[in-house]
């Protein structure tokens, strides 16, 4: 069985192997290939799925299909799990993975924004689509974060130059994620439910792995196999709202006030599931600290925010739950997920979660009580660095002023990742096989453990 590994201890001294064994836990219950494993339960060539029953007997072939990050970790626990192998199919994931089986195509794109790599991904998946598959057939498509850039393919009259200098322009402009992709779905021919539309008269099972806590599953990559959420705003509104339109192409304005013919038939029965989020990850550590004797708290799983003002934020939550487990004698886990923003204006380098840990420990000072917290990204990411996050214990503060680090002039300069990699207080986990958000662990002792730790009698 594949496993997701726990985060290495950053240092001999932490984040520790409690730590460790609460994120794992939570890693693999949303495991890529795993998550798609369980969901396909298959016994006497029927897959039996959550409130309904698939008679595979009935589908001439089975096509497998897939966009995003942890598609190709997907794909093996599709290709495990059918009883029926796959006819065919095409995965688009990120460069640098693979996925190779009889009959698959494995198309590498870009990421963060769309290249040509992408765009060829794109040409590769709709033309198997329309011409490879028949209305007696069986589609399993697999969804996770990250397709919206690593698979491309715009509507006739934009260009993949003009796709990709627009989006640059809202992200750089702070613009929403989810306006981004209302943009991003007009000016594609797959995305918002296109590629469904495409499906020549076949069953679609979609199953996605969520990276984004509380929104509608049918945001994860624009949906290529799911209409848009409710209230998705026009394309034309969002660019006019940001005051972009009056400046775009005029092949640009020309074909977004232009209405999209009929992509095809359209898939004539469709589901989709969610597999793997971080809802799901938070369960399994939830689970994982109770066994390992703590009283569990989650505290919120769709968080959002500027990184600095959630640390004030989670630092007075923090001060509280510390005199609970002093006062109570009982040690407390804490568990919250969901991604931040960073507003950049320094020259250093860090991500989300790295400055997250470093706001709060400016925050936290010299608060008394035996802390451990750390925060990083589900998927082994944190911005433009190596490492998936960072962590801060009870001992890190005075660490830093031994070493002669202030933490006040390393958030000023947006420079989290030094002033952890200087303390050896990164959490670098590599590849984690998923991508449902970030995660943050925090673990207060009580009076018991610290006596145990210290050798006392409790």
């Amino acid at each position: 069985m594949a496993r997701s590994v726990p985060p290495p201890p950053a240092s001999s001294d932490g984040p520790g192997p409690r730590a460790g064994a609460i994120l794992a836990a939570a890693l693999l219950a949303v495991d890529g290939e795993e998550a798609v494993r369980r969901t396909l339960v298959e016994e006497g060539r029927r897959l039996h799925l959550p409130g309904e029953t698939l008679d595979l007997s009935r589908f001439s072939a089975v096509h497998l299909l897939g966009a995003g990050k942890c598609a190709p970790e997907m794909a093996a626990g599709a290709w495990s799990a059918l009883p029926i192998g796959p006819a065919g199919g095409v995965i688009v994931g990120p460069k640098g993975k693979a996925f190779s089986r009889s009959g698959i195509e494995y198309w590498p794109g870009g990421h963060p924004l769309p290249d040509e790599g992408s765009l060829a991904a794109g040409r590769a998946m709709f033309d198997y689509v329309t011409r490879r598959i028949d209305p007696a057939d069986l589609v399993v498509f697999l969804l996770s974060g990250g397709a919206s850039a690593l698979l491309a393919l715009p509507r006739p009259g934009i260009s993949l130059r003009d796709k990709v200098a627009l989006t640059r322009r809202l992200l750089a402009l702070g613009v929403p994620i989810e306006e981004v992709n209302a943009v991003r779905r007009e000016l594609s021919r797959i995305k918002g439910g296109k590629l469904a539309a495409a499906v020549p008269g076949a069953a679609l099972l979609t199953l996605i792995l969520d990276d984004i806590p509380g929104g509608d599953p049918a945001a994860v990559g624009s949906g290529p196999t799911l209409p848009p959420p409710p209230g998705t705003p026009s394309a034309r509104r969002v660019l006019e709202r940001y005051d972009l339109w009056a400046d775009l192409p005029p092949s640009l304005r020309t074909t977004l006030s232009a209405e999209e013919p009929p992509a095809g038939r359209g898939a004539v029965w469709q589901r989709s599931l969610v597999v793997g989020s971080a809802g799901i990850a938070l369960a399994a550590a939830a689970r994982e600290a109770e066994r390992l004797g703590y009283s569990v708290r989650t505290l919120e799983v769709a968080g959002r925010g500027e990184a600095r003002e959630r640390a004030r934020d989670y630092a007075s939550i923090l001060r509280r739950e510390m005199a609970l487990a002093r006062r109570t004698g009982k040690d407390r886990a804490l568990l919250a997920a969901g991604e931040w923003t960073v507003t950049v204006r320094g020259r250093g380098r860090g991500g989300r979660n790295q400055e997250f840990m470093l706001a709060l420990l400016t925050e936290l000072g010299d608060t008394p009580g035996p802390l451990l917290a750390l925060s990083l990204g589900s998927d082994g990411i944190d911005g433009p660095t190596d490492a998936a996050g960072a962590w801060i214990d009870a001992g890190t503060l005075a660490r830093a002023r031994q070493a002669g680090l202030d933490p006040v002039r390393f958030l000023t300069d947006n420079d989290s990742y030094s002033f952890f990699a200087r303390l050896n207080q990164l959490l670098v986990t590599g590849p984690t096989r998923t991508n449902v958000a970030d995660l943050r662990l925090f673990l207060l002792e009580g009076a018991s453990r610290r006596r145990k730790r210290n050798g006392e009698p409790s």
